[in-house]
């Protein structure tokens, strides 16, 4: 009697915590410190997962972006489901409520996943067909021109196409708005597909609840489908209220199916019909854009012509200066392109109010008019559909997870699994076709019609980061040659038997693979800017000689800098030499007098005093200071008293 009456007062107790462990003998002390332990192990062994993909992804701030915006929405849906095993857990609401409160917390954290996971599909199909494009677009156009003449049929191809089209758009973007040819646009075409991307995680209140209204459409048209198909036309009031009865549950359950694909399919085909009518749009941009030539050949010709024409570009430093004045005069304001900002506009249309734009905002192109044309429209309508198709994604995921089980165990309905797989395999197919090619077509518009300050000002910093990363690639090939007893005369030896010609110039990427193999990995769109920077180049290739004798003068300095220094750090390195000394002296110092700024004003000397960066009249990006922009000029004066 009393062990019963003990055990009666223990299940009092909820064995949900860990200090009523043992209460219930079927939850002891020691199994459940056991599965305390398992736990850690895991939460121990996904850090460290966590941790690595991290190193791996900081060096590469779109997905390290990316990354946080997933951490964000993975918090929001834990926070969530915490919220409602609380719920459960105190017994506020019914059985019944606290399993629709459960699939609905469940749907929302489904919804946030599906969104990264369609973002990072979006990334990956972006970055490959970005890496071929601009392959052929860093190009000058003259060289792109002999590159189209030599090979008709690489000219009609499609990723030709593209690279002639975004040669075009550059063109007439850069001459518009009064840019130097220095100007990356490719770099500033990749940050708005970035912020195109990054914009499907910021879900309006009024999507939302567009969402919620598409997922009480479906269960509404399913419930009249199958009140259609299961209820008879003569049937009394208690046979309705009595449902469809068992019998019918898996005709039910495969018209759902069914009635889901349809609304799939709708989805996928009007995705296509938005990516055709955008792409006719910015066909007629580039035709606009090339002066209504007949072909993109055409127009490349005649952008080369006015190339060869036209006066000797600005000096880098000047360059770069012109672009800092430039986005330093751009207002900084939100990009007004959400539903309530669409709503509001046609508001406006309607009623005849125009709208106070603010001046140096986005300069629209004012001789380009498109008919029947709203950018904010296409916006927002492509963000819907897009949403859309990650909300379907979610469902159909979280109908797999909830059904793969009970089917293995009853072996009924087999089928059922496979066909939210076969759905399943649609929403990834938008995702990585339909999707990626959207926002590539509507980053050409946004690119084009208008300036974008903030990405405008993200080209600027990437200017800034570029000629920082030259002080850490020294600092990275001195402590690689003094771990490997190696010098820059074995790097141009490694140069010089990657060109058996004898031609004294190698690919771009093949200097890239070389630098990594000396212990610097420089991104491949930082590498093409350095190269631009640095060095006289046509096409592709790059005079090697010139790269090994600047990174020679560079390491001589820091050696110097080193013997000079006052903490007299550990870390020594070896006297490098130079396979092609120079045997001028006067040369060698003016070469080591001219590259001394280079090395004040962005880190390579340890006595650096002044900053590298100084924020704009705005304060909204990290303009470079006159010493940091004098760094190009001692280059050019290196060169010219190297080599002239």
């Amino acid at each position: 009697d009393y062990a019963n009456a003990t055990a009666a007062s223990a299940y009092e107790y909820s064995v949900q915590t860990l200090l009523h462990a043992g209460l219930d003998e079927s939850v002891s002390v020691p199994l459940q410190l056991a599965f305390i332990l398992a736990v850690t192990l895991f939460v121990l062994g996904f850090e460290f997962l966590i941790e690595s993909v991290e190193a791996i992804i900081e060096r590469h701030p779109t997905y390290w972006t990316l990354l946080n915006k997933m951490y964000r929405e993975l918090l929001v849906g834990g926070l969530t489901a915490f919220v409602s095993k609380r719920i459960d857990q105190w017994d506020i609401l019914s059985a019944y409520s606290q399993t629709k409160l459960n699939l609905s917390d469940d749907m929302v954290l489904y919804f946030s996943l599906s969104i990264a996971i369609q973002s990072a599909l979006m990334f990956m199909m972006l970055r490959r067909r970005n890496r071929n494009v601009d392959a052929l677009s860093a190009l000058g156009a003259r060289d792109l021109v002999e590159v189209m003449s030599a090979d008709p049929d690489r000219a009609a191809s499609r990723l030709s196409q593209s690279a002639m089209k975004t040669k075009i758009l550059q063109h007439f973007f850069l001459t518009t708005f009064g840019l130097p040819d220095l100007f990356s646009f490719p770099k500033y075409l990749r940050a708005i597909q970035d912020a195109e991307i990054f914009s499907l995680f910021d879900i309006e209140i009024i999507e939302w609840l567009l969402l919620v209204a598409v997922y009480a459409f479906f269960f509404w048209f399913a419930n009249l489908f199958d009140i259609m198909r299961f209820v008879p036309e003569g049937a009394t009031d208690d046979a309705i209220d009595a449902g469809v009865g068992l019998a019918n549950a898996k005709r039910i359950q495969a018209g759902r199916v069914g009635i889901l694909l349809v609304f799939v399919l709708v989805l996928s085909v009007t995705l296509l019909l938005l990516y055709q009518y955008i792409r006719f749009r910015v066909h007629q941009i580039v035709v606009h854009a090339g002066g209504y030539r007949a072909s993109y050949l055409e127009a490349i010709i005649a952008i080369a012509a006015d190339e060869d024409a036209a006066p000797p570009p600005l000096s880098n430093d000047r360059a770069i200066g012109q672009m800092a004045e430039l986005a330093d005069s751009l207002a900084d304001v939100e990009d007004h392109s959400g539903i309530w900002d669409l709503l509001t506009s046609a508001w406006r249309y309607m009623a005849g109010t125009p709208h106070a734009a603010k001046p140096n905002v986005a300069m629209p192109i004012q001789d380009l008019h498109l008919r029947f044309f709203s950018r904010k429209a296409i916006h927002v309508f492509a963000k819907i559909l897009l949403s859309f198709n990650a909300m379907y994604f979610a469902l159909v995921w979280a109908t797999f997870n909830a059904s793969i089980a009970p089917v293995l165990v009853s072996g009924e309905a087999t089928w059922y699994p496979l066909a939210l797989v076969g759905i399943m395999a649609v929403l990834v197919f938008n995702m990585m076709f339909f999707a990626p090619r959207l926002v590539r077509q509507l980053a050409l518009v946004n690119a084009t019609v208008r300036v974008n300050p903030t990405q405008l000002k993200a080209v600027i910093e990437h200017f800034s980061d570029v000629l920082d990363m030259q002080t850490k690639m020294a600092d990275a090939v001195a402590v690689y040659c003094d771990a490997n007893l190696k010098d820059v005369a074995d790097m141009e030896m490694d140069l010089g038997a990657l060109d058996p010609a004898g031609t004294l110039v190698v690919d771009c990427e093949v200097l890239r693979g070389v630098v990594k193999r000396y212990g610097f990995r420089f991104s491949r769109n930082k590498f093409q800017t350095f190269v631009r920077l640095q060095f006289q180049t046509r096409g592709t290739t790059v005079p090697y000689l010139e790269f090994t004798k600047l990174l020679s003068s560079l390491l001589r300095q820091r050696a110097c800098d080193d013997d000079d220094d006052e903490s007299d750090r550990d870390v020594t390195h070896p006297t490098l030499h130079h396979s092609n000394d120079l045997a001028d002296g006067q040369v060698d110092s003016a070469a080591i007098a001219a590259t001394l700024s280079l090395h004040e004003a962005i880190g390579l000397s340890v006595k650096k005093q002044q900053p590298m960066h100084q924020s704009s009249t705005g304060g909204s990006f990290r303009r470079p200071t006159p010493l940091l922009l004098d760094t190009l000029s001692a280059y050019t004066r290196l060169r010219q008293t190297s080599f002239g």
